[in-house]
């Protein structure tokens, strides 16, 4: 085979009736092909063109729609994140489009393109019956008994398409780097501009287009199961200098539990098992290292190392690394839309009893003034022994300075947040059935806070804190973060690290309304971790309380409820003043930082 092409396999052999002979030459030709690339192009193989062509048409017709307008089909589950989204390693060089299983309660589609979910869905339904074959054909391959893959991957809930736009470069460079799928095989529709490469002995092979050609290639599951007999080859997607890149992809997977290890046909050496791959691959994804071999990829669970995994579809975030993600736009519109604001408010009452956070989308606040803001926090660092940027409405006894360059930028962001914090307050007054405008009558007199945050970079660290684990001592923050990502919440004893999502804002409860609720809304403990090699830069804002107010469980959580106050009282400016001693001048023991678990009344 030319060292400038992969193999092309005619499929069309399985899609009549009889033809055993035609059937057999594509056994041993994509046996051989699965030996030698782990890749192969199909063609003949069912998938109508035009479907096909009409899918990426209107893929790129929604990628080609503003932000905004993407942004209102982000993921709304905790559990598949389907909907728009990308690879944060390579924030603004890719971007997608995912969905799962047809009538999944977890996809997001477009409303202003119905016609893209038809064809969306039934492009899933067709690559997936060509997936089954094709596992049906490496299942004979590897001469295990009929059918066999079929039932060990008998649940088709974790199939996935994604649709991808890779914008074009200035020059240049990855719209993804080099790796293996971690699925079980990959199905890849691309269109006429190429990028899509295959690592064959240490020389890289581009994909040429061949039209109506499905790009086919071995997931690293396959690689385990069969012991290396079939390898998932390394690929990677470059970036054209002066186009757009649109590509389908189908991942034919395997349900997360399944306990992964070359099977018993197939070696004597049983136990070449991996553990949690999902979670160090995505995280090393999300703050990728300097030195390639610090990535985690499959080889990573070679022997002798031992240890057990779930598996994934490349890309998609399960629950343990994602937070919830809210879509704030029916808190915009002027006609009412009552069914979708009591749809909002139940969304974010769930997140913040089982996270205390959550993403929120279509907010209101403009993209470009968002990237002012940020762009403003990154050039102030050029002053001197600045570490933080702090803007206060009351300044009272606290530390406040301000630069005078910007100082517009600054003041809109603070007025956008001003408003939207308030929007939220009362959203939490109706999760907790508070009488109507309850908590804006008690927060009458705030001392709202706006900080920007620089978070340097700390080569060759493995665990850098830029911020100590902590809860915000304010009622509601509202945190714009750059694409860097670093900051993790915590739940159930595992940090989940929150992606950033452009255009999002990030939104945790503080320990006023932890305390004020009794507990019935918590204020998650959460960190910053510094990146090895780049800049972290943030924007909060901190909606707050006023000193002189006196904090303790409210009587409609206590007394009206039968429930036992879980805090003592105490006034804010005190509890503030303390911890902000305790941050000047830091205790010699963490036992001695000043928190809210100093007013917990012990049973």
């Amino acid at each position: 085979m030319a060292a400038s092409s992969i193999p092309t396999v005619d499929f069309s052999p399985f899609l009549k009736e009889g033809d055993a002979d035609g059937k057999e030459k594509v056994r041993e030709e994509v046996s051989k092909a699965c030996l030698e690339y782990g890749f192969f192009q199909l063609v003949n193989h069912g998938v109508p063109l035009d479907l096909m062509n009409g899918a990426l048409e209107l893929s790129k017709t929604f990628m080609e729609c503003p932000i905004e307008e993407k942004l209102k089909s982000s993921p709304t589950s905790t559990l598949l994140p389907a909907g728009y989204g990308g690879m944060e390693s390579f924030f603004g060089k890719n971007e997608w489009l995912m969905m799962f299983q047809p009538g999944s309660s977890c996809n997001v589609f477009p409303s202003n393109l119905p016609e893209l979910r038809k064809t969306l869905e039934e492009c899933f339904y067709k690559f997936q019956k060509v997936a089954l074959i094709v596992e049906s054909i490496i299942n004979e391959h590897l001469k295990l008994p009929i059918d066999f893959l079929k039932q060990y991957n008998n649940d088709r809930s974790m199939d996935a398409m994604i649709t991808w736009h890779y914008p074009p470069s200035s020059k240049a460079e990855f719209g993804q780097d080099d790796h293996q799928d971690s699925n079980c095989n990959t199905f890849v529709l691309q269109d006429e501009v190429g990028g899509l490469e295959v690592e064959k002995d240490e020389a890289w092979i581009p994909l040429t287009l061949i039209k109506g050609g499905l790009v086919v290639n071995i997931g690293v599951i396959i690689q385990v199961l069969s012991n290396k007999e079939l390898m998932g080859a390394l690929h990677r997607v470059l970036r054209s200098e002066g186009r757009s890149r649109y590509s389908i992809a189908f991942f034919h997977n395997m349900v997360a539990d399944k306990w992964i290890e070359p099977l018993p046909q197939l070696t004597k050496d049983i136990g070449k098992s991996n553990k949690e791959f999902l979670q160090a691959r995505m995280q090393k994804e999300r703050n990728p290292p300097s030195r390639g071999k610090g990535l985690i990829t499959i080889n990573h669970y070679a022997l002798p190392i031992k240890i057990w995994t779930m598996n994934k579809v490349r890309c998609i975030q399960m629950a343990i690394s994602s937070i919830p993600t809210v879509d704030f736009s029916s808190f915009l519109k002027e006609d009412g839309d009552e069914e979708g604001k009591q749809r909002m408010i139940e969304e974010v009452g769930k997140a913040c009893l089982e996270y205390g956070f959550f993403q929120l989308v279509n907010h209101g606040v403009q993209l470009d003034l968002m990237n002012r803001t940020i762009e403003l926090s990154k050039n102030v660092y050029g002053v001197p022994n600045k570490r933080e940027a702090q803007m206060q409405s009351n300044v009272g006894n606290f530390p406040c300075w301000l630069w005078q360059d910007g100082q517009s930028t600054l003041e809109e962001s603070f007025d956008r947040f001003l408003k939207l914090g308030a929007i939220i307050e009362g959203i939490v007054n109706d999760c907790l059935g508070l009488p109507i405008d309850f908590f804006k009558q008690y927060n009458n007199d705030p001392i709202n806070g706006c900080h920007a945050w620089h978070y340097p970079p700390v080569p060759g660290t493995e665990l850098n804190l830029g911020r100590e684990r902590h809860q915000d001592t304010n009622c509601i923050t509202l945190l714009l973060q750059d694409e860097v990502g670093g900051l993790e919440v915590e739940k159930d004893g595992t940090w989940i690290p929150i992606s950033p999502m452009k255009g999002a804002l990030v939104v945790n409860i503080g320990v006023v309304i932890h305390v004020l609720s009794n507990k019935k809304l918590m204020a998650a403990r959460h960190r910053v971790l510094r990146h090895e090699v780049r800049n972290r830069c943030s924007v909060a804002f901190f909606y707050n309380i006023g000193g002189d107010k006196w904090i303790e469980p409210l009587p409609q959580f206590t007394e009206e409820t039968g429930e036992a106050p879980m805090y003592r009282g105490f006034f804010f400016k005190e509890f503030l003043q303390a911890r902000l001693q305790k941050e000047r001048e830091p205790p010699s023991r963490r036992e001695d930082v000043t928190t809210i678990d100093h007013y917990e009344i012990h049973p």
